[in-house]
């Protein structure tokens, strides 16, 4: 019996948890080898985050923000990428770091999985680099023992190829995903690299990742209404919003080229992580070409004074930035931005979730009663973003 651990963070610079853990578990070539998986949310072809297999591998989505992923007696560990957060939990960076360097040193641990372009993740294969475990390193760097190469992103697909091993003259298979992003592309290399360590065939592997269609919450399409798509994703700390981001940059285009705008509605998660990464969240907020910041969703936080989501907004840098506390007037306000080949996304692992079929509904209203323009300034209809009482730092 084989368990499988995967790290609520996600791939290397990328940081998406359940986009590589869900790979992994539905690599499916045969009765025999068919996983249970227990994971943080489900594939969207799949109807429940938990699934029983007939097979002896148990994948699991190990969280750790408070350290319970130092419970599981993992086998095959799985290390995305290590980079500070939960702080509430952990206090410091450096004792953030080392709880990683109990998990992959566990007892049961034989083989460890890890992204070598991730500083933080390398940092930790180097402890255990002399141990009993084997380490198997991926990413774009050369000298990886599963090397990306050639990646391709365009739209909602994403193409590289694979070399696994390092065998002269091998210049390694194509890697084909119907899902957006260059984090992706790590998940399905990092999924792919665990599989192999459990002796699966390359090309059902492959073939398995092709089919692959994303899952709840992670860039997940919430609608498509007067040529403006919504999405939603649970990206809640900088690395996984720039990711996000970037996916949404991906498919919409660039401007340059005729593409539209980027509309982000992010709402901050937790008072002390507000407070800690406040610059780093208007640092990848900035990729957007519009973003409007919610207050910050407590969790099981209680209010910190002079935090709030103005904090981040005022963070954001040369974009067009909105803080709107209350969430009554964060649709009207997100749907009046966007004109047909804009995107917008509703970013947080709070309750903005919530604001995309609301932003859908009234797309939809408008799409009825107003023509398509195609372009920014003056649309007749669209509500301007003063109005709800929303505010714009530094303007």
């Amino acid at each position: 019996w084989v368990l499988g651990a995967e790290l609520q963070q996600g791939p290397g610079p990328t940081q998406q948890p359940s986009a590589t853990q869900q790979p992994s578990a539905t690599q499916q070539p045969s009765a025999t080898q068919q996983p249970s998986a227990a994971r943080q949310n489900r594939a969207a072809r799949q109807t429940s985050a938990a699934q029983l297999g007939a097979g002896e591998v148990f994948v699991v989505e190990a969280d750790e923000s408070d350290g319970t992923f130092l419970q599981y007696p993992a086998e095959i560990v799985v290390v995305t990428n290590v980079e500070a957060d939960h702080l509430d939990n952990w206090r410091t960076s450096e004792a953030y770091r080392a709880g990683f360097v109990r998990f992959v040193s566990g007892a049961a641990a034989h083989t460890v999985v890890i992204n070598i372009d991730d500083p933080g993740a390398a940092e930790v294969a180097a402890t255990v680099a002399d141990g009993t475990s084997r380490v198997v390193t991926v990413g774009e760097d050369s000298r990886a023992d599963v090397v990306i190469s050639d990646v391709s992103l365009t739209g909602t697909a994403s193409r590289a190829v694979l070399r696994y091993g390092k065998g002269d003259g091998d210049t390694g298979k194509p890697l084909r995903l119907q899902v957006p992003g260059r984090y992706n592309v790590h998940n399905a290399a990092v999924a792919y690299a665990a599989c192999r360590s459990l002796g699966l065939p390359d090309e059902e592997i492959r073939d398995n990742l092709a089919t692959f269609a994303g899952t709840v919450r992670r860039f997940q399409l919430v609608g498509d209404q007067a040529g403006v798509r919504v999405f939603d994703d649970y990206a809640h700390n900088p690395t996984k919003v720039r990711a996000a981001l970037g996916s949404g940059r991906q498919v919409c285009g660039p401007q340059v080229s005729g593409g539209g705008r980027l509309i982000v509605v992010f709402q901050p998660h937790l008072y002390s992580r507000t407070r800690d990464f406040a610059a780093e969240f208007g640092a990848a907020l900035s990729l957007a070409d519009a973003v409007v910041v919610m207050d910050v969703y407590g969790a099981r936080e209680e209010p910190i004074e002079g935090v709030s989501g103005r904090l981040i907004a005022e963070s954001v840098l040369d974009t067009e930035v909105y803080f709107v506390p209350t969430p009554e007037g964060v649709p009207r306000i997100a749907a009046g931005l966007a004109v047909a080949g804009d995107i917008i996304m509703t970013v947080g692992a709070g309750d903005v979730t919530e604001l995309g079929p609301a932003i859908v509904s009234l797309l939809a209203e408008r799409d009825r009663t107003v023509p398509r323009t195609g372009s920014h300034g003056n649309q007749a209809g669209s509500h301007a973003p003063g109005e709800e009482g929303s505010h714009e730092p530094g303007r």
